[in-house]
């Protein structure tokens, strides 16, 4: 009986135990446990915190900071599109920021066939908070971009990883 007992605790244990999470994979919460989620090239720590003090940028530009903060469809990247230029490339709980010149822009993002287009009018030396989310409701999948006010804005980034735009990937 004990040694019964004591396999059923070994089995509970690791049945809640997290699967190791290797460096640059995004860690998601699904059905309460711990998986990894497709991922893109992150970038370092050091970038990511300093994305997160959210200085408002004083070189004319606007910066954009657009972020997927929910683990909807976690196999799937997110393609960025801004101005018809594919810019990078999201997974669940990440976001990017783009430095863009003061003026119209179309912000586009596709995760496989789901497409969703935000046209934004920026003002130099400002920031925009924008997020992506999926929303799945029985068998149908829909994408959606939308503006989202400061502060819940930077508390859903607070809580994501940076991703690395193809740009930094060159540099």
């Amino acid at each position: 009986m004990r040694l019964f007992l004591g396999i059923i605790v070994v089995l509970i244990v690791s049945a809640c135990a997290a699967p190791p999470v290797q460096d640059g994979f995004v860690s998601c919460w699904r059905l309460t446990r711990m998986s990894q989620c497709i991922t893109v090239p992150l970038a370092d720590q050091s970038a990511d915190r300093e994305a997160k003090q959210f200085i408002v940028p004083s070189n004319g530009k606007a910066q954009l900071y657009l972020a997927r903060p929910y683990t909807q469809e976690p196999r799937r990247k997110t393609d960025v599109f801004l101005d018809g230029q594919r810019v990078a490339e999201l997974a669940p709980l990440t976001y990017i920021v783009l430095d863009v010149l003061p003026g119209k822009h179309r912000l586009k993002v596709q995760t496989n066939d789901e497409i969703a287009t935000l046209d934004i009018d920026v003002s130099e030396n400002s920031i925009y908070y924008v997020q992506h989310q999926i929303d799945l409701l029985f068998n149908t999948v829909s994408a959606r971009l939308k503006v989202v006010q400061e502060g819940d804005a930077q508390a859903r980034i607070l809580a994501t990883k940076r991703a690395i735009t193809f740009a930094q990937r060159e540099n």
